[in-house]
């Protein structure tokens, strides 16, 4: 994980540590308004932060039903031109986080049109929080996947991601108002993939 990434998803930790103090386990499911938002990197890339303090137990979920979006190596970091100038010290630590966050597919009998039925993913993530500190949901599209809604009202928080240039203010709007009526507490926004001078994401309340 770049360094500009390790500090912006270290922020986003804080946020929602301080957003969550009381839960224990702590329960947020990543979503964004449409399909290719970033949600599968920002959720890996958050799990990663939670998992590099040494003591958080970490559960990576995926709830995309209609198309595999983690894998065992979803949480790897990956490599780029600035991997070679970083100290082994903090590779070895990437290697050592990615060893404590547990990655858990869709089961096949989920994938499909149908999705996830809540009370399923209810009855995972309960069964789930006696083990882990934290269990990050890579959740699909509010506005393309019917079974989105109902399953971020199971959460704790969802962090909504915004593809910048991309996603329109009504676009965000529809999506952050079918979350709240299905009971979803949305705890704010990652702006990615912005090509700009200052950090790649921003973080703001809705």
């Amino acid at each position: 994980m770049g360094g500009d990434v390790l500090r912006e998803v270290g922020t986003l930790r804080l946020h929602l540590e301080a957003a969550l103090a009381e839960r224990v386990p702590r329960r947020v499911m990543v979503v964004g308004a449409q399909g290719r938002e970033g949600t599968t990197t920002v959720a890996a890339q958050l799990a990663l932060a939670v998992a590099r303090d040494g003591r958080a137990r970490v559960l990576l979920v995926d709830a995309h039903a209609r198309r595999a979006a983690l894998s065992v190596e979803a949480a790897e970091p990956g490599p780029d031109a600035k991997e070679a100038k970083r100290s082994r010290a903090e590779t070895d630590m990437d290697r050592e986080a990615v060893s404590r966050v547990l990655v858990l597919p869709l089961p096949e009998e989920f994938r499909g049109p149908g999705g996830i039925p809540a009370q399923a993913m209810r009855q995972l993530l309960d069964s789930a929080e006696p083990v882990f500190d934290w269990i990050i949901v890579d959740g699909p599209p509010v506005l393309e996947s019917p079974d989105a809604a109902p399953l971020s009202a199971l959460v704790d928080g969802v962090v909504l991601v915004v593809q910048a240039g991309r996603t329109k203010r009504p676009v965000i709007a529809r999506s952050v108002e079918l979350l709240r009526k299905a009971g979803a507490r949305v705890l704010g926004t990652v702006l990615n993939r912005r090509r700009l001078e200052i950090p790649g994401f921003i973080y703001r309340r809705i």
